[in-house]
């Protein structure tokens, strides 16, 4: 016989002193507790599947309220139970609901269902979150049960659904569970709290399956994770709802970082997303969304992700490495060297429309950021990357000082006759330039490969110009840095890294500043001087007594 709502709301208020005795000392022992908690945790089990399998055939109003006022009752008792201090205690009833009484089983066929109670699946996406966390026999159990998508022929099977004007509502025990169908009841609804409670419970889960470290993960849960990352509709569903439309905009303004539809539903996201990101799912999530040669908003969307938590990782703890191995770091920083080469080619092509070059050009400075960001910490690491990957084994370094000379000609050309204070320069060109100036100066950190190819580089001359070097065109860029001072600091830390132990470089800023072909006058603005001592060694110092460390580096 079920319990009544009354009769669980006091299940529940048991359950809440009973763990408040245990955990004040009045209680001696778990055990009594444990024990009333398991008989607890089957009730609920019990309520649960009543709730998933019988609601849609209960007959009158007054059931479906009593049915909906108990469920939600036996979910918070549920929660309750799971809420104990003691680690091993809570595993123990973790297991005891998941293993034995199949819990997690109900609650993914109450969550799928469209027409339930907003706040019972709300409760639900808590318990089925709760069940997780912490615990990885119970995370491998949930990432078994419920698949990335659905199989061919349950779609096959809606489509005719469809087509017949069968619109089924209640989630049948025989389909196969999967996350897209999760996401795409839950984004249908709106429902950003019930969302937010599902993702939670999948990253949960996913960060629980391999607590005990990558070397022990088996062949099944790297595939369970596998399939997941490659899944292009669990993908794209978990893409779109990671921002509205308005900032798929505002990134083509460079305003995609401004933070106002921030939720809890949009960090689990990133959440997720960076999980298979950091364990080496960074090309097959990618690629899922579309081939390399297509662009489109949620590649974007991706890739702001893996800049933000760079960043973040950075500002935090002065360190950059988000990936799980130096193995998985190397693929990932090739992997985007290969898009960048992708897009760039595809921008050339006549067949984008304005909107898909912008998107492109996007794509292109969030990759640009991500470089200047990851190479802009020293360790053994990235001295690796920044010497193969990106290095001798890349053409990205040839290919952004191409960019550069092009984003510079076209402002240089707009601008054209204008005083220095005059000059304009849109917001994508303000990011464009840092962007690349930053990831062309940490790319050269200590490497003489990419110092020596940014010197020898030839890009093409502008109208009316001698033939030139990237490295004319990264010194030239500072005659803009009275409209930008991000890039007049980037622009100092560049050239510095430039210069730095390859004589070569050394000559040719001393030859530029003795024969002026850029206006020795553009470094004078930025207050700064190059300096040639006895020994031929260049230096670049201040000339408004500024000492050049304080600049960041």
């Amino acid at each position: 016989e079920r319990l009544l709502p009354d009769q669980w709301k006091d299940l529940l208020q048991q359950s809440r002193l009973e763990r408040e005795e245990l955990s004040s000392g009045a209680i001696s022992s778990s055990t009594v507790v444990l024990s009333h908690f398991r008989e607890y945790l089957k009730l609920v089990s019990g309520q649960l599947k009543f709730f998933a399998t019988r609601f849609s055939s209960l007959d009158n109003a007054n059931q479906k309220k009593q049915a909906i006022l108990s469920t939600r009752s036996a979910l918070r008792l549920g929660s309750s139970c799971l809420s104990l201090g003691e680690e091993e205690a809570r595993k123990s009833l973790q297991q005891e609901s998941v293993q034995n009484c199949l819990s997690h089983k109900w609650l993914c066929q109450i969550l799928a269902q469209k027409s339930m109670d907003a706040k019972t699946r709300i409760l639900a996406g808590q318990f089925l979150c709760n069940l997780v966390t912490g615990n990885t026999e119970c995370s491998n159990v949930l990432l078994s049960f419920v698949h990335a998508e659905p199989p061919l022929e349950q779609v096959q099977q809606r489509l005719r659904d469809v087509l017949e004007h069968d619109e089924k509502t209640v989630a049948d025990e025989t389909l196969s569970p999967n996350w897209v169908d999760l996401l795409i009841v839950t984004g249908s609804s709106g429902n950003r709290t019930l969302l937010s409670a599902i993702l939670a419970a999948l990253y949960n889960a996913l960060v629980a399956s391999v607590a005990v470290g990558d070397q022990n993960v088996t062949d099944e849960q790297q595939k369970q994770i596998a399939d997941l990352a490659s899944s292009r509709l669990f993908v794209s569903n978990l893409i779109r709802h990671l921002v509205s439309s308005k900032q798929i905009i505002n990134e083509q303004k460079d305003t995609f970082d401004d933070g106002e539809d921030d939720d809890d539903a949009t960090t689990f996201i990133s959440h997720v997303l960076m999980f298979f990101l950091m364990h080496g799912h960074l090309s097959s999530i990618y690629e899922s969304i579309a081939p390399l040669s297509t662009i489109l908003p949620e590649h974007v969307a991706l890739l702001y992700c893996v800049r933000a938590e760079i960043e973040d990782t950075l500002n935090k703890s002065g360190s950059v490495q988000v990936f799980v191995s130096e193995t998985v770091s190397v693929e990932s920083m090739s992997f985007l060297a290969r898009v960048y080469s992708t897009v760039r080619d595809s921008l050339d092509s006549d067949s984008l429309d304005d909107g898909q070059k912008s998107l492109g050009n996007a794509i292109l400075n969030q990759i640009r950021d991500i470089i200047g960001f990851y190479m802009g910490v020293d360790d053994a690491r990235t001295s690796m990357i920044r010497q193969k990957t990106l290095g001798a084994e890349s053409s990205i370094v040839v290919e952004m000082s191409h960019d550069l000379a092009r984003v510079y000609d076209s402002v240089s050309t707009r601008n054209q006759g204008a005083q220095a204070r005059e000059i304009a320069l849109t917001m994508e060109e303000q990011h464009a330039l840092v962007s690349l100036v930053r990831a062309l100066g940490n790319l050269s950190f200590q490497c003489k490969h990419n110092q020596d190819l940014i010197r020898t580089t030839l890009v093409p001359p502008a109208a009316g110009s001698q033939e030139r070097s990237a490295f004319h065109v990264l010194i030239s860029t500072t005659s803009l840095s009275h409209k930008c001072f991000t890039l007049r600091e980037w622009g100092l830390v560049a050239l510095r890294y430039l210069v730095e132990n390859n004589q070569e470089n050394q000559q040719v800023l001393a030859d530029l500043e003795a024969q002026q072909p850029v206006k020795s006058a553009e470094l004078g603005s930025m207050g700064i001087r190059v300096d040639l001592d006895a020994k031929g060694n260049v230096k670049v110092v201040p000339t408004t007594g500024k000492k050049l460390d304080t600049l960041p580096e």
